[in-house]
């Protein structure tokens, strides 16, 4: 168990580090990996460091975005509670099919069904109804948007990217193969395929999310689809724009694909009212925020797992934060009570000493 919160700092490097000293700031393996790699992670929005815990998270801590690595986070281990995305990042397990990608791949959503060739083979075969989720999802996921095009159990449904014209789905049909996404590659038409692996600014976490992309900007979702006077993105498909009677105009009002029929208010109502669910296309999961956060429960829920004094249980990457010796948190900081023969910040070093023992007999006469 102990193994589990060391870190290595190389293949011929044999020290082993607890793992509270990953990107602390101070590299004590002799190839800085425990820094170089993982970086000085400390969040814009909170002034507090994060640590080994805020890695393969889904959540970018370092400004590169490494520490969601999918080449990295393969071999991560998760906590026994949580999933483990076919990336390798761990999410809660009610994360899982509600709605909204976690996972870079979307290998808790749409791309879930992915799982089930690996699921005897993951750590995720020992979650409590794994089962159950694997058929919600494929039920969640059977009536979205183009699923009358496409293949659920292996496609996503999307406006394709690098077409003349993403709307004509007849010609370009819209549907891509789940093993392409999240992989750094725009096939979806702005993006749609990408929302979790690529930034909208250079903040350390601002994900594309549900904002769309009109050149060297992007737009929040909730104000993509203004009536032309206030917003002439041509680059976002908003089908009000494309009115020509001035009757369907309002920004929440739809023309439906291959019906060239209004539908007023239709834009995001939970309600499929398009042939083809278009209506509900690129719509947030959670619409009291409008996706102007993206993930927003996700975040608080992050947050709420930082350390504090009035904490009554010690996660258990802190139990092994001291080697032989006892973890003390105070303030958030770690201390460690070393036992007689060990020293050091992290009880990490042996004072291999010998102990003496001296009596005087005082009767010994000279």
């Amino acid at each position: 168990q102990a193994g589990r919160h060391r870190f290595q700092c190389f293949d011929n490097e044999h020290e082993c580090l607890p793992s509270l000293s990953v990107g602390a700031g101070v590299s004590r393996c002799s190839n800085k990996y425990d820094q170089i790699w993982y970086g000085i992670v400390v969040s814009r929005e909170s002034p507090i460091p994060y640590h080994i815990w805020s890695y393969c998270n889904s959540f970018w801590d370092l400004y590169s975005g490494l520490d969601e690595s999918p080449s990295l986070c393969k071999n991560w281990t998760c906590l026994d509670d949580q999933y483990q995305c076919l990336t390798g990042q761990c999410i809660e397990l009610e994360w899982v099919c509600d709605g909204e990608w976690d996972c870079m791949d979307a290998s808790d959503e749409e791309a879930f069904v992915l799982m089930e060739d690996q699921l005897s083979h993951s750590r995720n075969v020992r979650l409590p109804n794994i089962a159950v989720l694997l058929h919600s999802c494929r039920k969640r996921y059977l009536n979205s948007t183009f699923s009358n095009k496409c293949s659920a159990s292996v496609e996503l449904g999307c406006f394709l990217s690098q077409v003349s014209n993403p709307l004509d789905i007849k010609t370009n049909r819209p549907c891509v193969n789940l093993t392409q996404l999240g992989d750094g590659i725009e096939d979806c038409y702005n993006a749609y395929d990408e929302r979790n692996s690529l930034k909208v600014r250079s903040s350390i976490s601002d994900m594309l999310g549900y904002q769309l992309p009109c050149g060297n900007f992007t737009m929040k979702h909730p104000f993509v689809c203004q009536p032309k006077n206030k917003n002439n993105c041509t680059l976002i498909l908003c089908s009000n724009h494309r009115d020509t009677s001035t009757l369907c105009s309002g920004h929440n009002d739809v023309i439906c694909l291959e019906e060239n029929r209004c539908v007023t208010n239709g834009r995001c109502n939970r309600q499929q009212d398009c042939l083809h669910g278009a209506d509900e296309y690129w719509c947030p999961s959670d619409l009291s925020t409008n996706g102007m956060l993206y993930r927003l429960v996700e975040r608080r829920k992050l947050s709420g797992m930082t350390v504090n004094p009035e904490e009554k249980e010690v996660p258990i990457s802190y139990s092994y934060a001291c080697n032989r010796g006892v973890t003390i948190i105070n303030l958030n900081e770690t201390r460690c009570v070393c036992p007689p023969a060990y020293y050091g910040r992290f009880c990490e070093f042996f004072s291999d000493r010998i102990t003496i023992m001296v009596k005087v007999d005082e009767k010994t006469v000279f």
